[in-house]
């Protein structure tokens, strides 16, 4: 499913979501998937997207 939506092995992933709980299963599913350079932030997107030293990327 990710290398379907362009992503690479080898791509660094950061997965976020509300709690926490959704992002860590999607990092697990991506470490299952062979991904292995990836972070789980535990906190909201509203919060990475309101600090300026967060990058985003957009698509």
């Amino acid at each position: 499913m990710l290398t379907g939506a362009g992503f690479v092995p080898g791509q660094r992933l950061v997965t976020h979501c509300d709690g926490g709980g959704r992002a860590a299963l999607a990092a697990l599913a991506a470490v299952q998937a062979g991904f292995t350079q990836l972070n789980a932030y535990y906190l909201s997107f509203a919060d990475w997207a309101k600090d300026e030293s967060c990058a985003l990327i957009q698509g």
